[in-house]
């Protein structure tokens, strides 16, 4: 046990953003982030744009196959909304040392109630274990 931690603070240190950039469950480094026109991270939404919200598998870094279910949610009501309802999902197959690239799907801004709202993102690695990353956004 000891051993893993030795391991991931030494993955730890190449990942500059340890909230949006991080390694789950000690095996699988994840970036997940909102994407504005221009293909940069953003931390401020503007009402009535469209932005990208990318999630990416970058690597497994366990020594088996890993199947890793993504499901992300918006907890606020009719600030934000993705392209067909208020969640997003997809299933990745991940081999040993192999990533997958970014997923995005349309984020629209429709408008602002309270200023800020999350991106709640749930992984589901071999279908036992589970780890959130939240995404705080601000609306203006």
């Amino acid at each position: 046990m000891d051993k893993l931690r030795k391991i991931r603070s030494l993955l730890e240190k190449t990942i500059p953003d340890h909230k949006n950039d991080r390694l789950l469950l000690n095996t699988v480094h994840v970036k997940n982030r909102v994407l504005g026109s221009d293909g940069k991270p953003v931390k401020k939404l503007l009402v009535e744009n469209t932005y990208g919200h990318s999630i990416e598998l970058v690597r497994n870094y366990a020594l088996w196959p890993i199947t890793v279910h993504v499901l992300s949610k918006i907890r606020e009501k009719n600030q934000l909304s993705y392209q067909s309802a208020r969640q997003w999902k997809f299933t990745a197959e991940l081999l040993p040392n192999h990533g997958l690239g970014p997923k995005t799907e349309v984020l629209y801004c429709k408008v602002r109630n309270s200023g800020k709202d999350e991106l709640i993102t749930q992984f589901t690695c071999n279908a036992t274990h589970n780890e959130t990353m939240t995404l705080e956004i601000n609306i203006e």
